[in-house]
């Protein structure tokens, strides 16, 4: 009996498509940025735990930078950098309600996390020179002049402001493509895994181990405990 192409067309496959350091990076990264907004708004007492956020989100920044070149196929910037062609072309698909199946970050997308990760790696590492003028200063104020502190503690402000920004847009785009593009970009983080038509699913490229990012992180740790002793 022959297969009758309407259910060919709803068969679907569940595939890998994040690995675990990939998923506990993005949720740690949401959890951290909620608890510095909630520091940097609160009572002044609370700065010492805004400075040791800042420093897990660097660490957690610079891990990903890494992991960008050294981890599973999926959360390999050459997996999903694309060039300025491919992005045009995507987002006029978009216009014209065209939603292709992407395993991984889409061209939009993956231009997106690089600016959100550039975005939060300038607002941590000029924490580090920021000063309150009250109680706190970050541990290598001591190292620029008083004019440069200044001028760090005000771009440290702004990005912070940029940051919330871009925040909403995601989630403003993680929403549109679910209401509107059918593609739901949450249960995969959270799973890993996700369904799409098994004409589409071809072969799965093999995840790298656990112990690798758990090595990188721990290098990453200790380079920045190195750095803030200065």
């Amino acid at each position: 009996m022959s297969e009758n192409p309407a259910n060919a067309a709803q068969d679907t496959r569940s595939v890998r498509v994040w690995d675990l350091p990939s998923r506990l990076f993005h949720w740690l990264l949401v959890a951290l940025i909620g608890a510095q907004w909630l520091t940097a708004n609160g009572d002044v007492s609370w700065m010492w735990l805004h400075q040791w956020g800042g420093y897990a989100i660097l660490a957690l920044v610079i891990w990903r930078l890494l992991w960008g070149f050294a981890g599973s196929p999926t959360a390999r910037f050459a997996n999903f950098l694309r060039g300025p062609r491919a992005v045009t072309t995507y987002a006029r698909g978009l216009l014209h309600e065209e939603h292709p199946v992407i395993i991984g970050h889409n061209p939009l997308g993956g231009w997106s996390v690089v600016l959100m990760l550039l975005l939060i790696a300038l607002q941590a590492g000029t924490g580090l020179f920021s000063s309150d003028d009250i109680l706190t200063e970050g541990p290598l104020a001591h190292l620029v002049s008083s004019d440069w502190v200044g001028f760090l503690t005000a771009v440290h402000h702004i990005s912070f402001n940029l940051l919330l920004a871009l925040v909403v847009l995601h989630i403003g785009a993680v929403f549109l493509h679910l209401f509107v593009g059918e593609d739901d970009l949450v249960t995969p983080m959270l799973t890993g895994r996700k369904r799409i038509p098994a004409m589409l699913a071809g072969a799965e490229r093999p995840f790298v181990g656990n112990l690798r990012a758990v090595i990188l992180f721990l290098c990453v740790v200790g380079l920045l405990w190195v750095v803030l002793r200065l």
